[in-house]
């Protein structure tokens, strides 16, 4: 692997067309066995099979004019060195490569090679620079075979089997920053059409890593929540995330991840495309030009959601606002909670749930529990209210890209911008409280009874709001909506709600005490009674 395996070549080659030299990819399963024969008699198999000498056709890049310097055409030429491995995993006979990877594999066990060193073995790359007058070699390293094989749209789902059996740890290892499952379900790169066949066997892909997942101790959780960097986004994605980002019906790659994973929602955010943080949620209800584009493929996604979630998954998703950054602030669009792109998917004029659609996702909302029979409106009335971090980070880079700053790190702000930021984080929440009035509010026009509901502990939905929530951070709405509530006693703590809310471990607030002792004059009365000793 030096200047000499590029050299001779250039000058055999002249201007000699790519195509025109055979690529390792491309060799049958009979010229891989004698050659694997032939390194067994020299004693070099082991080299072969773990060392990246192996020499892929040169590819001829960047060429600037048809002029020959010193019998060498003028531009720019790389060629890729790996294993046999490597090569089978690019090969383009999704079978073919299949039964390479299986010989090298069983004939690696034979001889007593490591597994582990052989699918970790990287290539090499060497870029040879032509400019007229001098010439370099460049060499860098690259990825390993199982990277290869999740990046070949003609792979198939029983090469990723047979090399996950040999190793499963490699499905928790990150190429370039990405998973293997992330790559699995990104369906960015593919560069033919993306039928129904291909969808399929990525899926079954998906399912392949999962089970290895399940061999290892840390499980197929952490293979799903595992987070990925891309080149253009400083932002952490997840599978489900890119999934629900570029696939047209993701709902079986939902249904998929979130057998393994229910509680995804609660960590899978997104900085994927467009600077912008959503959750996979949002994903499925904005219709966009990359991932999905019919009603009917968003119904089937929302479902698929709310079949396999958590309620408290559930709730977080509707509530959560997604983001935007400054640096494309010409498209910023305004700030959508989950509940508001509910709200819109299904009352939608042209697609709209059908009786049986409808009646499972209000069952979903309004009457699934889990264990301790908390429903999404009592993990919602549980939310806090506060915004994420990555909140307050995009206020704070909108405010420093006025003044022309990109690179904000350590850079404070004046005393102008930091009431700016207040005035801006604000209004985030106030946007949240209106969420949640909201959300209380639909739900009772569908289940008047949905709120009164009561968990494990005998607490409703309204008696969380009145233990965690202050009267201008929501508890006015849903007393407006209830006006019956504040003069209800509940059936947990046979107190009324301005009692709960003066009984809160940390320091009570006065004034929401003050506006539902106001709002039920009985209750007025009934203190009065107590001062009085009548």
């Amino acid at each position: 692997f030096d200047s000499d395996s590029l050299f001779p070549v250039l000058k055999r080659r002249r201007f000699q067309e790519d195509g025109e030299e055979e690529d390792p990819s491309n060799m049958s399963v009979e010229e891989l066995e004698k050659l694997l024969v032939h390194h067994q008699k020299r004693y070099t198999l082991s080299s072969l099979l773990t060392d990246a000498k192996v020499g892929s056709k040169i590819f001829r890049k960047e060429r600037r004019n048809d002029f020959i310097y010193d019998n060498h055409p003028d531009g720019n030429y790389s060629r890729l060195f790996g294993t046999p491995l490597h090569f089978a995993c690019m090969d383009e006979d999704g079978p073919r490569g299949q039964a390479k990877i299986e010989i090298l594999l069983r004939r690696a066990k034979e001889v007593m090679i490591d597994t582990w060193i052989m699918l970790n073995a990287k290539t090499k790359s060497a870029v040879l620079q032509w400019d007229s007058s001098f010439k370099t070699l460049n060499e860098g390293d690259g990825n390993e075979p199982i990277y290869y094989l999740l990046r070949n749209e003609f792979s198939t789902s029983d090469a990723v089997r047979s090399i996950c059996q040999a190793w499963p740890p490699i499905v928790h290892q990150l190429f370039r920053k990405q998973s293997t499952l992330y790559m699995a379900c990104d369906f960015h790169w593919i560069r033919g059409e993306r039928t129904d066949r291909l969808i399929a066997r990525r899926l079954r892909m998906a399912k392949e890593l999962l089970v290895a997942a399940k061999k290892t101790k840390e499980g197929a959780r952490h293979l799903i929540l595992l987070e990925n960097f891309l080149n253009w986004s400083m932002r952490p994605n997840s599978p489900l995330s890119v999934v629900t980002h570029t696939l047209e019906e993701p709902h079986l790659f939902i249904s998929t991840l979130l057998q393994e994973c229910p509680d995804a929602l609660l960590y899978c955010k997104s900085g994927h495309c467009c600077a912008r943080a959503t959750s996979p949620f949002h994903n499925v209800l904005r219709l966009n030009s990359l991932g999905i584009k019919s009603h009917a493929a968003r119904i089937e996604s929302l479902l698929a959601f709310l079949r396999h979630s958590t309620t408290e998954a559930i709730a977080f998703a509707l509530l959560y606002v997604d983001i935007q950054s400054g640096e494309i602030a010409h498209i910023q669009q305004n700030p959508e909670s989950g509940f508001a792109l509910l709200q819109k998917a299904l009352e939608h004029d042209e697609h709209s749930p059908t009786e049986a659609e409808m009646s499972e996702i209000l069952h979903a909302l309004t009457r699934f529990c889990d264990g301790d029979r908390n429903t999404v409106l009592h993990h919602s009335a549980m939310s806090t209210l506060e915004l994420d971090p990555m909140h307050v980070a995009a206020e704070r880079e909108k405010i420093l890209r006025r003044r022309n700053i990109l690179d904000d790190t350590g850079l404070d702000l004046n005393e102008s911008e930091i009431e700016e930021l207040h005035q801006a984080i604000n209004k985030w929440r106030e946007y949240k409280q209106k969420q949640l009035v909201d959300l209380f509010e639909w739900v009772q026009k569908k289940d008047d009874t949905a709120p009164t509901q009561p968990n494990k502990a005998k607490l409703t939905p309204l008696d969380i709001l009145a233990s965690r929530h202050h009267w201008t951070r929501g508890l006015k709405g849903i007393a407006s909506l209830r006006p019956h509530w504040p003069m209800t006693k509940s059936d947990a703590y046979n107190i009324y709600p301005f009692m709960i809310a003066a009984s809160v471990p940390c320091e009570p607030d006065l004034n929401t005490i003050y506006e539902l002792l106001r709002f039920a004059p009985q209750c007025c009365k009934f203190v009065s009674s107590l001062l009085d000793g009548t």
